[in-house]
């Protein structure tokens, strides 16, 4: 009886629930993600207090002006020989959104991802000092439980060690990165990473495409690759027609900020494979009223490792025929697999992107 009566109160409050929800994202669609924000945007400099780090130098903090609540803050790194000014477009476009951003130098542009990632984390811990700072226009501002940050090229591969390294760090957006041997990146952070089809200094198929494939299932993640992108795509938010400012906008704004309504932004508009957009994959899922009793979901496919180098396992089904086919839709391979003889040899493969059916079920494999 009870179970009856449960039913009945969610009909009719579930009508309830949709309308106020629909309220609520009202206005928030693709289109909202504006070069420009609602916010004035001005800036805090060394000149204005900002100290200088062990691993950073020359930190420009982009603030909105009458913003209202406790702020987020996202710290950008340029990557291998560019200074602020190759990243230095994100940092009034995440303000003008209601974003604090503050871009930094390395004292040369030589460091490595490694020592990115600390001046990252540095910056960090100066912004909480700057939250507390009397003569800060950012005093008492800041939420320092939504920090996040950001990277081009070494400066992405950095982002993604920072977050390995700090367990504050919320969400990370990692832009054309660059890190040969990114180990396993295991940490709470939701991570978008922005790679370029074009991209003949970090390829792909050699950095993105692994640290996406090694990023734990067990986080939000994922990939944009822009069809025509070059190793620069992900420096200006303006690129690609602004798609790429929209897409880490609305990520930041979901995980970071925490508002839901740019979780649908992200799954319905921005995220879909499209001609610019060749490659987008995700393991994120969007908050849905679920009813008690409701039937159990079938068990997916684990497939590992991936990315795989020569032997590829596959778990989580009984019997079942496989394809293994290339991006050009070609079938490179074919054979069943039982629950006793679940591996599939792909040494021969050339390194690429690979899509692994089996009956109705697909899974993106990367052989590296």
């Amino acid at each position: 009886m009870k179970h009856i009566y449960f039913y009945l109160l969610m009909l009719i409050i579930t009508p309830f629930l949709s309308t106020t929800v629909s309220a609520q994202c009202e206005g928030i669609t693709a289109d909202s993600l504006t070069p420009t924000g609602p916010y004035e945007v001005e800036t805090i400099t060394r000149e204005d207090g900002i100290e200088n780090g062990d691993f950073y130098r020359d930190a420009t903090v982009y603030y909105p002006v009458g913003a209202e609540g406790q702020l987020p803050t996202i710290a950008i790194v340029p990557g291998f020989i560019e200074g602020a000014w190759a990243v230095a477009d994100w940092g009034p476009f995440y303000a003008s959104h209601g974003i604090v951003a503050v871009i930094i130098d390395t004292y040369t542009t030589l460091e490595t991802p490694t020592f990115r990632a600390a001046a990252l984390n540095e910056v960090l811990e100066t912004m909480k000092l700057e939250n507390v700072r009397r003569e800060s226009p950012l005093y008492n501002s800041l939420d320092l439980t939504k920090l996040a940050v950001s990277g081009h090229s070494m400066g992405g591969g950095g982002a993604q060690i920072a977050a390995n390294l700090n367990p504050e760090i919320k969400t990370v957006v990692a832009l054309n990165p660059w890190h040969p041997i990114p180990g396993w990146f295991q940490n709470n952070s939701a991570v978008l990473i922005i790679a370029g089809g074009w991209d003949n200094i970090a390829p792909p198929i050699e950095h993105a495409f692994i640290h996406y494939g090694v990023t734990s299932n067990n986080m939000d993640k994922a990939l944009v690759q822009y069809t025509f992108g070059t190793h620069f795509v992900g420096n200006s938010p303006k690129f690609n027609g602004g798609d790429v400012g929209k897409v880490a906008l609305a990520w930041v704004k979901k995980f970071l900020v925490g508002d839901d309504c740019y979780c649908s932004v992200l799954k319905d508009d921005l995220l879909k494979p499209t001609f610019l957009q060749a490659i987008v994959d995700s393991n994120f899922t969007c908050n849905e009223e679920v009813l008690p009793n409701d039937p159990p979901t079938e068990p997916t496919l684990k497939v590992y490792p991936n990315p795989v180098t020569d032997v590829l396992y596959v778990d989580g089904f009984k019997n079942g025929d496989y394809a293994l086919i290339d991006q050009n839709g070609q079938v490179m391979k074919t054979g069943t697999l039982t629950k006793n003889m679940n591996s599939i040899n792909v040494y021969k493969l050339k390194k690429g992107i690979y899509y692994l059916q089996i009956d109705k079920t697909s899974e993106k494999i990367i052989v590296q």
